[in-house]
């Protein structure tokens, strides 16, 4: 997993995100969090999960398929303001786990026979009246699909570790090979069927103890590469480890995003880069007409 530090790590993404403010570019995520709860090694019973789930008013607790696996699907919002929300929500987590005596466990995949934990982000782009710009522009959204499984392919290790690859493998509703398409849950990046207004797609590859920062960022630089991109990942229809469409697997690769920016000694050096800077205006001077 990348060694960048948290601050920069943090400090790049909120640059990047400025970039797309000053071009009217706003991104927005809707984060989804799976978690298993225990009680003295088992899993709770409804009168304990009842007393848990009344410490988020605000938010639905819903069942998931693991044996005590739960769920929290957070409001969407500004892309910053949802990673803020995201890390408030998990420490209110482990608080509220502690008052009823529960053990909260956030690991991709604590339990071999049963079902991994994911951290869904659900992505879109909007202008600054609020109206989404994947909507009615195709191509805007699957050249940043391209581009996000482009970086998937080649720096994996960017955003999981080794705990995260037990997760990724078939049959376990994770994803487990380079694949888009619609409502199936074994995709790296699944497209759900919803409004044009509503258009979005939903990122399916961190774990749930993922950092959600270096997730971000991630993303932030799939959309930053994706002007132009060709859609060379075909979309799919069934299961992406389906022999049939003979996808790659998820793994290890090089690297190649740390490689990029290994020769700059600090965050100001590669805010401050003409490729960089060029980056940004190539791909966004038109989008906002």
């Amino acid at each position: 997993m990348s060694t960048w530090p948290q601050k920069d790590v943090k400090e790049l993404a909120a640059a990047l995100l400025n970039q797309l403010r000053l071009n009217k570019i706003f991104l927005w995520l809707g984060i989804e969090i799976e978690f298993y709860l225990r009680k003295e090694g088992r899993a709770p019973d409804d009168e304990v999960i009842t007393r848990f789930s009344a410490l988020f008013p605000e938010i639905l607790l819903e069942k998931e398929r693991g044996n005590g696996q739960y769920e929290f699907a957070m409001p969407y919002k500004e892309a910053e303001k949802a990673i803020s929300a995201l890390i408030k929500l998990k420490k209110r987590m482990l608080i509220a786990a502690k008052e009823c005596a529960l053990e909260l466990i956030l690991e991709p995949k604590p339990f071999a026979d049963d079902y991994g934990s994911a951290m869904h982000l659900h992505l879109s782009l909007h202008d600054a009246d609020g109206d989404n710009l994947f909507s009615e522009n195709n191509d805007l959204m699957d050249g940043i699909i391209a581009s996000v499984l482009d970086l998937v392919r080649t720096d994996l290790d960017f955003i999981c570790n080794e705990g995260d690859l037990i997760r990724l493998q078939p049959g376990w509703m994770a994803p487990s090979h380079i694949a888009w398409g619609g409502n199936n849950r074994s995709m790296v990046i699944r497209v759900p069927h919803d409004s044009p207004a509503h258009r979005r797609f939903e990122f399916r590859l961190p774990s749930a103890n993922s950092n959600p920062y270096k997730v971000l960022l991630f993303l932030l630089v799939g959309v930053l590469l994706s002007k132009g991109q060709k859609a060379i990942h075909t979309k799919i229809y069934g299961n992406a480890h389906d022999p049939q469409y003979n996808l790659p697997k998820l793994e290890f690769c090089n690297n190649i995003l740390l490689k990029r920016f290994q020769d700059l000694s600090s965050l100001q050096k590669v805010l401050n880069d003409v490729k960089i800077q060029k980056l940004v205006e190539s791909n966004f001077d038109d989008w906002s007409e």
